[in-house]
């Protein structure tokens, strides 16, 4: 099943438009760049993403969690860690919600 899962996931996260990019970090981790939208599009993307896996017959009782950071200046390594301590943020309090970079 949990291979099942991934694929299920990656096929979605590749049918994101052709100026944003998602890659699988680690595990189960991906990580997806848009490219044009800024914070609050971003958001509304991965809500977007979400309700497309969470109706995929291979993902029933998935739950996904997400970080999202802005990069402004600074390097794309920053990028990925601001995203991934907002994950980290959410696990902890296993909110199974968005947390967005302040």
């Amino acid at each position: 099943m949990g291979d099942r899962v991934l694929q299920s996931v990656a096929r979605h996260l590749s049918d994101v438009r052709g100026e944003d990019a998602a890659f699988r970090l680690s595990g189960d981790g991906f990580a997806v760049i848009f490219a044009t939208v800024g914070l609050s599009g971003s958001r509304i993307a991965m809500r977007r993403l979400e309700a497309a896996i969470k109706g995929d017959e291979d993902c029933p009782r998935l739950s996904l969690s997400y970080g999202v950071a802005e990069l402004q200046g600074g390097d794309p390594a920053s990028l990925i860690a601001a995203a991934g301590h907002q994950l980290l943020r959410i696990k902890r309090t296993r909110a199974r919600r968005p947390v967005m970079a302040e």
